[in-house]
This record gives structure tokens, sequence and C-alpha cells, in this order.
């Protein structure tokens, strides 16, 4: 019957201790700061990619670029913090928001 005691307490000590160090509301208990980085998914933002129809351009390189100052331009214009606007592979502009 005592063992059963320990066990129960040694597994009420242990999930205690978890509780304590899973929760980052303040300082832990080596006074530290913990601060947590929401990611893109948990701040509510977005991600959006364009593919761009570059089959008539002559300079590609410069077109992706005008079209991502473009993007940047009227990203800028709405004031959303952070925004990501970014080349990806030869046709693509990912944009996070």
């Amino acid at each position: 019957m005592k063992r059963i005691w320990y066990i129960f307490g040694l597994i009420i000590i242990i999930l205690a201790l978890a509780i304590l160090i899973d929760i980052p509301k303040g300082p832990n208990l080596f006074g530290k700061e913990i601060k947590t980085h929401l990611g893109l998914d948990l701040q509510g933002g977005t991600e959006l990619i364009y593919q761009a129809d570059l089959s008539k351009s002559t300079d590609k390189s410069k077109d992706l670029n005008n079209l991502i100052s473009v993007f940047r331009q009227r990203v800028d214009r709405l004031g959303v913090a952070e925004p990501t606007i970014q080349q990806q592979g030869n046709d693509q502009v990912l944009i996070q928001l």
C-alpha cells in the first residue's frame, strides 16, 4: 500500500514540474524571461505565392525585380508590420503578411 502512495506522489511531483516548465508566463525558476516566438500561422498572417507569366519577357530577371518592387510598394502603403517579399524560383514571388 505504501508503494502505491510513493508512485502516486512521484507522479504528482513530475506533473507539477512539467506544468511549471511548460507554461511560459514570466520568468522561469532560474530568473530568465521566456519569450515565445509565434509563427506566421499563429500570428494570423498569410502566405501568398504568385507565379509570373514571363513568356513574353526579354529580360526576365529585371521584370521579376520590377514586380517585386511593385508588390513591396503596395504592401508598404498598407502599413503591414514586417512583410516578407522575395523571389522564389525563376518565376515566383513569395509574400508573407
